[in-house]
């Protein structure tokens, strides 16, 4: 007969069994953790949080979407400070996600293998969830240390898009170092979109992998820079400049466009003030035009008499043409799609006709049309003008957008490089319309200051996420 030691495992296990049954909390099933786990202990080799390496490392971890081993992959380096949430930031990034859904971390075991010990997300902790520890208090450095680690990372619970990060290299980080938090070296495969398993084409819209873009955007998910409010073709931008000499001032830009706030509503008159005298000017029984397209002398000199940068203009004004002013302004609206010309008149369109008593509605169409189609260098070069101008900048930014193009590649059909001239010449009507929209603009003081906060708000609009 067995003595009462050999019975105890099987009494454990039963009476741990009924506890389950009945009321299947997580200390229970935890409980059951050294009774049912047949792993091999020779394959678990330190596999729980670790105390932090006497010094910081840099480490290479392959993280590999396990759905798809093989085909989707990112190589990425990654100082081991980092903390668990701002690892979460980074993969986000490094697949093209955008954190719409709960995630969690684990070791030893996936995330939800109760043998595994779990690193929780902030809802799964305000929640009340307590088998685990919240993401910001564990660094990357307490679960990843040696070569071979592998820590588990779970996005998506419904679609459960699982990423095995497996240490490839780990070297010290030297005393006088100073890496980025995280880069993107390499990787494979389009990475799925949001909620694409269940999606009726589960392969729409996948991105292909670039890895500057990718890399970009590691980079300032590691550093806390969200582009998710940007136009995604300027944060296409951005994302591949961040790493260039120039990522320090294109962040200030960023930082500084992002904190435009919207105008009061007693700040849109006066801003629209010649928005709406043309518009008024052409709703009457249309605004007739000369035979070569112009304003007839007197309706340019009055719209002229409306401008701010028209102020201390040195002549009469006889001719639009001759107003450098006038007709950017003038065709700008036209561009946006508030007037146009109809049988040598220029007369307002539907939009047109509502910004003449909506401000709000002008103040978005305005954004929203600001930048026009274009080609790929003039797009590309307006964004980066706009980003400027929202930024509250006091100067001429051109020279640095020059710096920015070329960095990003572009170059004449000959070699020549990007000229001040190039980019000058993009933005003069865009200066000149938002400039238009500052009452307190002076064309020729002696300092420089930002646009106006309806012109402002205009140029962020332009650069923003359409929502």
């Amino acid at each position: 007969m067995a003595d009462r030691d050999d019975q105890q495992p099987d009494a454990d296990l039963h009476a741990l069994f009924d506890a389950l049954v009945s009321d299947p909390a997580f200390d229970d099933r935890r409980g059951l953790e050294p009774l049912l786990d047949d792993r091999d202990p020779d394959d678990l080799t330190d596999p729980r949080r670790r105390r932090r390496h006497e010094g910081d490392l840099v480490l290479v971890v392959r993280a590999e979407l396990e759905d798809h081993a093989g085909t989707v992959w990112r190589d990425l380096q990654l100082s081991s400070d980092l903390s668990l949430e701002a690892l979460h930031a980074v993969l986000q990034a490094a697949f093209g996600w955008e954190d719409r859904h709960l995630y969690r971390f684990s070791l030893a075991g996936d995330a939800f293998d109760i043998r595994a010990e779990w690193f929780l997300c902030p809802f799964d902790v305000e929640e009340g969830e307590e088998d685990g520890t919240p993401v910001d208090a564990v660094l990357l450095g307490e679960t990843l240390q040696d070569r071979g680690d592998v820590l588990h990372y779970l996005y998506d619970y419904g679609e459960a898009w699982s990423v095995r990060l497996t240490v490839r290299s780990s070297e010290p980080l030297e005393h006088d170092e100073v890496p980025t938090p995280a880069r993107c070296l390499g990787g494979t495969g389009a990475a799925p979109p949001e909620d694409s398993r269940s999606a009726p084409s589960p392969h729409l819209g996948w991105v292909p992998f670039d890895a500057a873009t990718v890399d970009g955007a590691v980079v300032a998910a590691a550093e806390g820079r969200d582009l998710g409010h940007l136009d995604p073709r300027l944060a296409g931008l951005v994302t591949q400049l961040l790493p260039s000499p120039l990522g320090e001032e294109i962040t200030v830009l960023v930082r500084s466009a992002a904190l435009t706030s919207e105008p009061e509503l007693e700040e849109l008159a006066p801003a629209f003030a010649p928005v709406r005298w043309l518009l008024d000017r052409a709703a009457e029984r249309g605004l007739p035009l000369t035979a070569a397209g112009y304003l007839r002398p007197a309706d340019a000199a009055a719209l002229a008499a409306r401008l701010p940068t028209m102020r201390g203009w040195p002549a009469p004004v006889r001719r639009e043409v001759d107003a450098r002013p006038v007709l950017p302004f003038r065709t700008a609206l036209q561009d946006a799609g508030l007037l146009r010309v109809v049988s040598g008149h220029l007369e307002v369109t539907a939009a047109g006709t509502r910004a003449r008593r909506d401000g709000d509605f002008l103040l978005h169409h305005l954004g929203r049309r600001l930048l026009g189609a274009a080609g790929d260098f003039e797009e590309q070069a307006r964004l980066l003008l706009t980003l400027c101008l929202a930024s509250g900048s006091t100067g001429d930014d051109t020279g640095l957008v020059v710096h920015a193009l070329d960095a990003l590649g572009w170059a004449h059909g000959d070699g020549a490089p990007i000229t001040h001239d190039d980019v000058a010449d993009l933005r003069g009507p865009l200066w000149l319309l938002l400039a238009a929209l500052d009452p307190a603009h002076q064309p020729h003081s002696a300092r420089p200051r930002a646009l106006g906060a309806v012109a402002r708000a205009v140029a962020a609009r332009a650069i923003s996420r359409e929502t």
